[in-house]
């Protein structure tokens, strides 16, 4: 018989049964890049972090108040339908026209682990940030060719500044989150098309990174599907060659069905809402989309990028920092000093008569002196700091951790200087990149082409919004633009120098850390139910409300009843007096035909119970706005039951009465488009995983197959 210690060691044995130390060590050196990506991508955050609130900005009482309110709806037993708390009892469906998907994720977030509001929104940027570089980075270094390039592209979209001025400075928490799903959307396109062998992973991403766009904001995802349709134009060479995989086709047949059912319950009954004419949605005037606001706006496009603006510096003249040398200094320095350490290490790797255990360190060590000694001495800001450690903790994952990898890499690109002319300028997709870019530039400063431009396009309010896709291309065309010097060390140096000053000229940190940090002010509080039900944005109201109510208050129309409520409920929004929020406030509903009592006996907006006595043929209004969706029963005290019809009337909810005493309930199942989409999206997240998991197993059966052969 077996010992016990006999037994331990069997159970032992087995449990490391099968464990490689080496193909552990490979792992976890595989995935330092993206540990590092990781890091790097909450560096901006630092100031957010290290605060319980937001910083504030135009937009972030819509933002805070919509993903509370997605969390007191979940509380009440919503995941879909009109506001709960958002602008008192009035119940505008937002959900029904906005892409709420960072708020829901950030709400979910928040529900299931019981975080604060603030705190699952900062998560949901920061995650967004560091998933849009993770996938920069394998893109650029599919492009390139080398882990210093992909870097180099990852550091860069972190630190970009304009989506940054989207999270910090405008809090245009869902433009910021949706720039995120940019870089995955390109990538899974490239790589499907790319991939010698047709993999199910490029798909996956392609679908979720355009989902995530058209659920996050159409608008970037229109211009950003634009472009990609540009990059697809380029790569018409390899999916001509792809043409021959029927496997290619049917996957690529699964992705576009599984994206338009994902898509599905936000993208039609939206559209079946701004179709109907019935809503005031992008209203020209109200939400400066005319051509001379779109058009006015193209001077602030410039600046609004989100680079350093010395004018804009000017103006917070009591601010810390403001000699107009030491922000030069630092401007200057940077560059400099990165590249005085590229020098300094090329040398001692030459030339340095040590081991390369010794002379690893003292290499590290004279770096980290040149790059981080002079601005302790002078204090630099703290964004000199973190550009400088993005650069240096990239460089040395690149040249040192796997520096071997790097000139491996470096050799096998090595062309002559015809053939690497040849290469480039026979490349189509550079010249879909650079017409999108071109597009792009003409979107942001040409007045010209808004004069000329349809109604859906002037959706953008602000042609600055083309800085998310422009600011992606640039990455792009960089990428090509350095392939023909992939092959020199340096210029992969240069790379990750540049990309790291970015950090440094990034306005949108220096406002929110100096203005709102180190002054104590500009912060917005985590959100209550008395703060939210409270909020007023006179354009978002507007934005969102049914239109016929602010007909009737501007005399455009007549009320369809002399007793209307619809003049009240618009007065009260647009004149922002206290909004009636509650059972207790909750405006009195009115007969606009036949006669009755209706006293309220719960209210869970957008649903509501009132106990009713009417006469026949009533119909009754409520002060709650109409959308689609809306269903009404009547409850007789023997327990029968009787639909009512709903009906629209001036923007309001309405229903016809049976006559009697009974209980009366009013419910959103919400639209029928909704209804039969939630099953299409789910459907579609079936087919996308099933097609992932067919992919896996058929690969690892020829997998399983080679190595029998051999």
């Amino acid at each position: 018989m077996e010992t016990a210690s006999q037994e331990r060691r069997v159970a032992w044995k087995r449990l490391f049964e099968g464990f490689r130390p080496q193909k552990a060590l490979a792992l976890g050196k595989n995935l330092l890049p993206y540990l590092l990506i990781l890091i790097i991508s909450i560096a901006p955050f630092w100031v957010w972090m290290s605060h319980e609130g937001m910083t504030s900005g135009d937009d972030v009482d819509v933002h805070l108040s919509l993903v509370y309110d997605l969390l007191e709806g979940f509380k009440r037993g919503f995941v879909d339908g009109p506001n709960h708390v958002y602008l008192g009892n009035y119940a505008i469906n937002a959900n029904l026209f906005y892409g709420m998907l960072p708020h829901y994720l950030s709400a979910g977030l928040s529900y299931l682990f019981g975080a604060s509001v603030t705190g699952s929104m900062k998560f949901v940027a920061y995650l967004s940030v560091a998933v849009s570089a993770i996938f920069s980075y394998k893109l650029v270094k599919r492009i390139d060719g080398r882990l210093s390039f992909g870097l180099a592209a990852a550091i860069a979209t972190i630190y970009f500044p304009y989506r940054y001025h989207c999270l910090f400075y405008r809090a245009a928490f869902a433009e910021g989150v949706a720039i995120g799903f940019i870089p995955v959307f390109i990538y899974g396109l490239y790589a499907a098309i790319d991939d010698k062998e047709v993999k199910a992973g490029p798909f996956l991403a392609l679908v979720l990174g355009l989902v995530g766009l058209v659920d996050s904001h159409p608008y970037t995802a229109m211009i950003s599907f634009a472009a990609a349709v540009l990059l697809l134009v380029g790569m018409l060479p390899k999916l001509i060659k792809k043409a021959k995989s029927g496997r290619f086709w049917a996957f690529g047949g699964i992705s576009v069905v599984a994206a338009i059912f994902l898509v599905f319950p936000f993208v039609f009954p939206m559209l079946q809402a701004v179709g109907s004419g019935d809503y005031r949605l992008s209203d020209e005037n109200l939400m400066w989309e005319d051509i001379e606001s779109v058009v006015s706006a193209i001077e602030g496009s410039s600046w609004r990028v989100g680079f350093i603006d010395f004018e804009w510096r000017a103006n917070y003249a009591s601010m810390p920092y403001d000699e107009e040398w030491r922000w030069f200094l630092s401007l200057g320095y940077f560059p400099g000093a990165c590249l005085l350490s590229i020098v300094a290490d090329a040398l001692l790797r030459r030339f340095l008569p040590l081991k390369e255990s010794f002379k690893t360190p003292i290499r590290l060590l004279t770096m980290a002196l040149i790059l981080f000694l002079p601005p302790l001495i002078l204090g630099e800001r703290a964004e000199v700091y973190m550009g400088f450690a993005a650069f240096f903790l990239s460089y040395d994952l690149s040249f040192f951790l796997f520096g071997k990898e790097e000139d491996e890499g470096r050799l096998a690109l090595r062309e002559t200087p015809l053939k690497t002319v040849g290469s480039f300028f026979g490349n189509t997709e550079i010249y879909a990149v650079m017409a999108a870019l071109a597009l792009g530039f003409v979107s942001l400063f040409s007045s010209a082409y808004w004069e000329n431009s349809s109604l859906l396009l002037r959706l953008c309010q602000f042609p600055f919004r083309y800085w998310g896709i422009v600011a992606f291309f640039l990455l792009l065309a960089a990428a090509y633009l350095f392939k023909p010097f992939a092959s020199f060390r340096v210029s992969s140096s240069i790379a990750l120098a540049m990309a790291s000053m970015l950090a440094v000229v990034n306005q949108p940190f220096i406002d929110k850390r100096i203005y709102s940090y180190e002054e104590g002010n500009g912060w917005k509080a985590e959100p209550t139910e008395e703060w939210v039900a409270d909020r007023i944005r006179y354009g978002y109201q507007n934005e969102y409300a049914p239109a016929a109510p602010f007909e009737i208050f501007y005399g455009e129309q007549d009320a369809s009843y002399p007793n209307s409520l619809a003049k009240e409920v618009a007065s009260n929004l647009l004149y922002q007096r206290d909004i009636p929020y509650g059972i207790d406030e909750y405006i009195q509903p009115v007969f606009l035909e036949g006669s009755g009592t209706a006293s309220i006996v719960e209210l869970n907006t957008p649903e509501v119970v009132f106990d009713v006595s009417s006469s026949e043929d009533a119909l009754l209004q409520l002060p709650q706005f109409y959308y689609d969706g809306y269903g009404a029963t009547a409850t007789f005290a023997d327990g029968t039951t009787v639909s009512c019809e709903v009906l629209d009337v001036d923007g309001l909810v309405a229903a016809r009465l049976p006559e009697g005493e009974f209980e009366l309930s009013f419910t959103y199942p919400g639209p029928l488009l909704r209804r039969i989409g939630y099953p299409l999206m789910a459907i579609g997240a079936v087919a996308l995983a099933s097609m992932g998991v067919f992919s896996a197993i058929t690969r690892r059966k020829a997998k399983g197959a080679g190595a029998i052969s051999e």
